[in-house]
């Protein structure tokens, strides 16, 4: 086993003794030093899902053994945790202090005790371990100030001297006994609300706000391993008042730089009322991550990426309801076999229709279709028994009959590919009245 302690520098106490967090990492000026604490658990858990709140009001323990391989080494993850506690909002100097060892206690005594990662433990002042706080004034009389003398005195001496606790503790740290751990749980729902430092409309300003929300998004998703479609931005300027911009996303996705892409070009085409002076953020309904297998050469699969991403921007430039796609019906009337629906909505449908798609006969084995289907059909007026359109139609392939719905209304039409004066090809129909109309436009 190989735990991380991280310890929290506080920039002041309150009167009440209790610690502050730095300006620069409370989302609100109220926001307590547990809560922040917890905050920053929270966002540990991307890592590794073992993290636990240490001795100390301000250590956070991170077993990270069985992930260790994935990030790369101990090296790697500790610089990867030292910038992200700096993108949290945390000063270097002075900066989170680190420590490891093989024990969660061990390594809360070890960042306690501000040495170098090789120092024996035998070196380690007792004054870092919590349990031994209250005979610090009689152990300082015996002479003892570090670990390895107190351990050389005999066991049944120092349990009359120390109690069990003590004597139960020091074993748990030297991992001579176990020492459980209660590890933080991820919530159901993610919600967090970020104050500014004076209410403005600059998007420069809220733009920043919304990072910081979305580090501890991306870290709460990447920790269930799953992705939002939606998510939803509340900008307070009032006392009741806010104004709400929801960004979706073609399909489930964790990528902060991808997410925050979206909401900077939906920031840029929306008018706030007022000046914002508290930005929330939530997130309720998530779906797993699929597994995608990595084409060393790039396959296809780039090509519907970009696609997904080009939908993407231009919802977020024009619109949920302005980008649409073509929904696929069970019908053989024309008008119905279609339908048009906002991208957002129909992703289920979507993947459906593609799986339909593929047990369908060859594009050569089906009748013409054409691009451009008229809202109505027009009526064409008939001169010299043929049909006219900006001049007489000339029949170049049919007739298809299509009839259906003879349960409800009877539809019966015999449909034909007819050639205009300027060699425009259309999509024209008789029906049983021998009444001719143009349905559509090849492209």
């Amino acid at each position: 086993m190989l735990w991380i302690a991280c310890q929290f520098p506080a920039c002041a106490n309150s009167p009440d003794r209790d610690p502050i967090a730095p300006r620069s990492v409370r989302l609100t000026a109220e926001e307590s030093f547990e809560s922040v604490r917890l905050r920053m658990g929270q966002w540990a858990l991307q890592f590794t899902p073992d993290v636990c709140l240490g001795q100390w009001p301000n250590s956070l323990l991170l077993e990270v053994s069985p992930s260790l391989k994935l990030w790369g080494g101990l090296q790697a993850l500790l610089t990867r945790l030292q910038a992200g506690w700096l993108s949290l909002g945390w000063p270097r100097e002075p900066g989170v202090q680190m420590a490891w060892g093989p024990t969660p206690r061990a390594a809360d005594w070890r960042v306690a005790w501000g040495a170098p990662s090789d120092a024996p433990l035998a070196d380690l002042p007792l004054r870092c371990i919590p349990e031994l706080h209250s005979h610090l004034g009689s152990l300082a009389r015996m002479g003892l100030a570090s670990l390895g003398p107190l351990l050389r005195l005999p066991r049944a001496g120092l349990t009359r001297r120390l109690g069990p606790l003590s004597l139960q503790a020091l074993d748990a740290g030297l991992g001579r006994r176990p020492d459980p751990r209660t590890p933080l749980q991820p919530p159901r729902v993610f919600e967090q609300a970020i104050e500014l430092a004076q209410p403005s409309h600059d998007r420069a300003l809220l733009t920043e706000g919304c990072r910081r929300l979305l580090q501890g998004c991306v870290a709460w998703l990447q920790a269930q391993q799953c992705g939002l479609r939606e998510a939803s931005f509340y900008f307070h300027h009032g006392h009741r008042e806010q104004h709400l911009v929801r960004i979706g996303l073609a399909d489930p996705s964790c990528q902060i730089s991808r997410i925050q892409s979206l909401l900077h070009q939906r920031l840029e085409q929306e008018r706030l009322p007022a000046a914002a002076h508290l930005i929330r953020l939530e997130v309720s309904v998530i779906e797993p991550l699929s597994l995608e297998t990595l084409d060393f050469f790039g396959g296809a699969h780039r090509g519907s990426d970009q696609l997904r991403l080009l939908c993407e921007r231009l919802q977020a430039r024009l619109g949920d309801h302005q980008v649409l796609r073509i929904h696929l019906h069970d019908s053989h009337q024309p008008e119905s076999a279609s339908q048009l629906t906002p991208l957002k909505s129909s992703g289920a449908a979507g993947h459906s229709s593609v799986l339909q798609a593929r047990d369908s006969p060859p594009p050569s084995a089906l009748p013409p279709r054409p691009l451009w289907l008229l809202e109505a059909p027009l009526a064409l007026p008939i001169r010299a028994n043929k049909p006219f359109y900006e001049g007489p139609l000339r029949l170049r392939a049919g007739p298809e009959r299509i009839e259906t719905d003879w349960w409800s209304s009877p539809l019966r039409r015999d449909y034909f590919v007819a050639e205009t004066q300027d060699q425009r090809l259309v999509w024209v129909f008789r029906n049983p009245s021998h009444e001719w109309f143009l349905h559509g436009l090849f492209g």
